[in-house]
């Protein structure tokens, strides 16, 4: 009986230390395959550059997917982010706060840090944080159709209740922020689809300075 606790004390100290060995590891080492990826799309970036004397735009789908970007609900992994004429960034968005590992055109590296400043059009904020609340809803809606309320992240329990099961595409509506937080903004979405016009509004909480999304629920009044 012993022998056997010494044996299971001695796995679970085995795992406890690869992990703490595995995150001290560098990025280049734990993100190896997806820097690789990035490489690979970076390569047909600058040949396009080459070829039509211009840089991608950021919503040239059709373009991303013949490049070889792997296409997702939210657009590509990684993001593609045209900064200027000649810089622009690749992203790999996960979680809902920063830093991210991503390449800048200009520095000619790979980092962990947060995107450079690049501001959604007509809203005071920068476009990845439009993407992060939006990762938050979808990650919502997940949580939600796998019946696992109590966990659902995040949610408002004060608010109406997150039912939305349809996984879509989503439009800013409206935003807020109060005095007491100006940080944290109450970024409104709607669905894009027809279908669901009249679905009550998605209402995002989400810290800007941060780049953190902290609860999501559904506005009842839309």
């Amino acid at each position: 009986m012993k022998q056997i606790i010494y044996i299971t004390i001695t796995i679970i100290l085995l795992i406890l230390i690869s992990l703490i060995v595995y995150f001290k590891l560098p990025f280049e080492i734990t993100r190896k395959s997806d820097i690789k990826f990035g490489n690979e799309l970076i390569q047909k970036i600058e040949n396009y550059k080459k070829e039509f004397s211009e840089l991608p735009l950021d919503n040239d789908w059709e373009l991303f997917e013949q490049l070889g970007f792997r296409m997702e609900m939210l657009g590509t992994s990684p993001s593609y982010s045209k900064i200027t004429n000649t810089e622009y960034e690749l992203i790999y968005f996960e979680g809902f706060d920063g830093p991210y590992l991503l390449y800048n055109s200009e520095e000619k590296r790979w980092k962990v840090d947060y995107p450079k400043i690049q501001m959604e059009e007509n809203f005071p904020w920068a476009k990845y944080i439009t993407r992060i609340a939006i990762r938050a809803i979808l990650t919502s809606i997940e949580n939600t159709y796998n019946s696992t309320y109590d966990e659902n992240f995040p949610t408002d329990i004060y608010n109406m209740p997150f039912t939305l099961k349809e996984k879509t595409e989503f439009e800013i509506v409206g935003y807020g922020h109060s005095e007491n937080t100006p940080a944290i903004y109450r970024i409104d979405f709607h669905p894009k689809e027809d279908s669901f016009k009249s679905a009550p509004r998605i209402t995002v909480e989400i810290d800007i300075e941060k780049a953190i999304a902290v609860r999501v629920y559904m506005t009842p009044d839309a």
